[in-house]
C-alpha cells in the first residue's frame, strides 16, 4: 500500500467511527509505521459497552463496519472483497476475528455488515471526509481525535448512521 493509501485506509476507519459508532471515542490516528505492531498506521478508539448483550452486539457490529471501511478506501479493491466469513474469523490485521467472535456474528449478519460498509464507502460525503482527512494525515502524520473532529465537523455535531443496528436486529 502506498503512503497515501495508508492515509486513506486510516482516514476511512476514523470517518466510519464518527459516522457509525456514536458510543466510541476516537483518540488518535497515525500513519507513522510501527515496527513492533508491524503496521503502517493505526487508529486508537475507546469503545463503551453497556453489559447488555443485545446492545453490546450492536456496538460490536458497528465496530466491524469500521474495521471493514479501511479496506474499501485504499483506492484499489482488495484482492478478496468482501473477506470470506471464515477468513474474517481469523483475520488479525483489523481485529475482525476478535470482533466477530465477541459479537457472536453469524455468516448472514456478517455479509449484511459488509454491505453496510460498501454502502458507506460509496457515500459522497463519506468519501470527501475520508479524502480530506487523508490529506491532513499525509501532511501531519498523527492527529488527535479532537483534531479530526475539528477538521471534519467544525460547526456541527458528529453524524451517526443507524445501518449497523438494522443488520443486527432480530429477524433482519
Amino acid at each position: 500500500m502506498s503512503d497515501y493509501g495508508t492515509c486513506l485506509h486510516e482516514a476511512a476507519h476514523c470517518v466510519a467511527v464518527l459516522r457509525v459508532e456514536e458510543h466510541a471515542k476516537l483518540e488518535l490516528v497515525t500513519v507513522v509505521p510501527d515496527s513492533i505492531r508491524k503496521s503502517a498506521g493505526r487508529m486508537r478508539v475507546v469503545r463503551e459497552y453497556t453489559g447488555d448483550p443485545d446492545e453490546d452486539s450492536v456496538r460490536l457490529a458497528r465496530a466491524i463496519v469500521t474495521a471493514l471501511a479501511g479496506h474499501l478506501a485504499e483506492g484499489e479493491a482488495p484482492v478478496k472483497w468482501p473477506p470470506d466469513f471464515r477468513d474474517a474469523q481469523t483475520e488479525l490485521r483489523e481485529s475482525l476475528g476478535e470482533l466477530i467472535l465477541e459479537a457472536r456474528i453469524d455468516r448472514p449478519t456478517y455479509h449484511k455488515l459488509c454491505g453496510i460498509a460498501m454502502d458507506l464507502s460509496r457515500d459522497p460525503a463519506f468519501r470527501l471526509d475520508t479524502e480530506l482527512l487523508a490529506l491532513a494525515l499525509q501532511e501531519r502524520k498523527t492527529l488527535s481525535g479532537e483534531e479530526v473532529q475539528a477538521l471534519l465537523y467544525p460547526t456541527k455535531g458528529t453524524p451517526c448512521l443507524n445501518a449497523a443496528r438494522t443488520a443486527t436486529a432480530p429477524g433482519s
